[in-house]
């Protein structure tokens, strides 16, 4: 339900199969919810992320193998980025627009795209980055959300490249590479775990854009 403004919404739960029914027929009044504020700080941060994005997801073209030329690895470096107050986070640079070039109608032309993380710092043993995956949800939770699937150009994903066992850092994408211009648009879910084995490990999930795929 969308609301013009948050003075205007008023509405109840909506029970679905598997949910709590505690909270059946209770109504949220959104008048009381505060409006949202914006700091001039975080415009200007906002401005600042904006004019050095382009520069840290830089574009990149798909190089296939030989000699079926039909594979792509794509190696994403994991970076730690510290705050002001020396805390570190990690981020997965991924490429703002990939290119896959060789577009043409002509059978068979499908393509397999194999993104694989690269921490490019020394890390214990204990800690992994790895693409997120979710065995209780098989397909469900994937470890790249397609947004948008112009043509319909995708035809598999998964975790690892495609071969046993599964390696998470890896995912892939298959797809047919036969329209072109058309693109994908999709949105990593890459995880860090630290303390990995122990009773409490600390999971994290690194920052990454909103990249797009493209026929060329």
């Amino acid at each position: 339900m969308a609301c013009a403004a948050l003075s205007a919404c008023t509405t109840g739960m909506v029970v679905g199969q598997g949910r709590d029914t505690a909270f059946d027929g209770a109504k949220i009044d959104y008048s009381r919810i505060a409006a949202p504020t914006v700091t001039e700080r975080q415009k200007s941060l906002a401005s600042l992320f904006l004019k050095t994005r382009k520069a840290l997801f830089a574009d990149q073209e798909c190089k296939f193998q030989s000699p079926t030329n039909n594979i792509c690895v794509l190696p994403i470096p994991v970076i730690l980025v510290p705050d002001e107050s020396g805390n570190e986070y990690c981020v997965a640079i991924f490429p703002e627009r990939l290119g896959l070039p060789g577009t043409t109608q002509l059978k068979p032309n499908s393509k397999k795209i194999v993104f694989w993380l690269v921490p490019t710092f020394q890390h214990p043993t204990d800690v992994t980055f790895r693409f997120f995956d979710d065995r209780q949800t098989l397909d469900k939770a994937p470890g790249i959300v397609v947004l948008k699937d112009e043509a319909m150009q995708m035809t598999g994903a998964g975790l690892g490249d495609g071969s046993v066992p599964e390696d998470t850092s890896m995912y892939h994408f298959v797809t047919k590479h036969d329209e072109k211009g058309k693109a994908l648009i999709y949105l990593p879910l890459v995880v860090r775990t630290d303390s990995v084995g122990s009773a409490m490990p600390k999971v994290s999930v690194c920052a990454t854009p909103d990249p797009i795929m493209v026929n060329d």
